[in-house]
């Protein structure tokens, strides 16, 4: 994913102090790999719903970074982090919000 790949290049050459490029990978990371494991559940609990789980948010972002192509480098962190994280708990925060499946 070049989204990740993106922040990841960007964490090994923080531009502040703070390293603030750093800190959303290591959270981007931590929490898309909570995500995968809590998509998996979907197709368990939810077996009439459609296929909703990792492979569905990979997809998202497949066809996120293809529209945007080469503009990915143009992003701030900030959006980069977003876009990534958004893509897997789409699913799973309209779930639990609806109450078909609770964290």
């Amino acid at each position: 994913m070049r989204i990740l790949e993106e922040l990841k290049k960007r964490s090994k050459n923080p531009s502040d102090e703070v390293k603030i490029e750093l800190k959303l990978y290591n959270l981007a990371d931590n929490l898309e790999k909570k995500a995968r494991n809590h998509l998996k559940r979907i197709t368990n609990v939810l077996p009439e719903f459609d296929i909703h789980d990792e492979r569905h948010s990979e997809k998202v972002i497949f066809n996120i970074e293809k529209l945007l192509a080469h503009k990915i480098e143009s992003l701030s962190s900030y959006e980069l982090f977003l876009l990534l994280l958004s893509s897997f708990f789409m699913t799973a925060l309209w779930l639990h919000l609806t109450g078909s499946l609770m964290c």
